[in-house]
């Protein structure tokens, strides 16, 4: 409309005084090179990222957001659920995930996870990572990796700080 608006300051907080508390991020809202959206009711907001075996290409079902964090030591958990659970093959690699920054170009956390790895029951699972983060890290990633030995769903992916 037509009304004044008085601004009495605008406070910039730099990156290294900022707290982070917790941040959440939905598998679905983020990239993606393989794998598609899907209704899913055992999901969190009822929605999740899922990739099919013998259907969906290897590959990363997601990655992202990019977040730049101050300094400090942190965990992500990723909440995923795997199907067939190999019981022939336990130490089948059926997933991958990580956290990267600058771009994808350095590796901060990785883990490869097995058959063995997830229960039976379908229920999400979650499947934590500890990170340090300095001055020199920018652009985070969260990656979820389809090794396409299973049916695969990303819920979502939570990040706070370590205690």
């Amino acid at each position: 409309g037509n009304n004044d608006l008085w601004i009495d300051r605008i406070e910039i907080i730099p990156l290294k005084k900022r707290k982070i508390s917790r941040l959440e991020y939905e598998a679905e809202e983020l990239l993606s090179l393989t794998g598609y959206q899907i209704d899913d009711a055992k999901a969190w907001n009822g929605k999740t990222r899922y990739a099919q075996s013998g259907r969906d290409k290897r590959g990363i079902m997601v990655y992202g957001p990019y977040e730049s964090l101050p300094d400090g030591t942190y965990e992500v958990e990723f909440w995923l659920r795997c199907q067939p659970i190999q019981k022939d093959q336990p130490d089948k690699k059926v997933a991958a995930i990580e956290v990267t920054a600058n771009v994808g170009r350095k590796i901060l956390a990785k883990k490869v996870l097995l058959s063995k790895d997830f229960l039976p029951g379908q229920d999400y699972q979650k499947y934590p990572l500890i990170f340090e983060v300095s001055d020199k890290t920018s652009d985070l990633e969260f990656r979820v990796h389809f090794l396409a030995q299973g049916d695969l769903w990303a819920d979502r992916i939570i990040l706070k700080p370590s205690p």
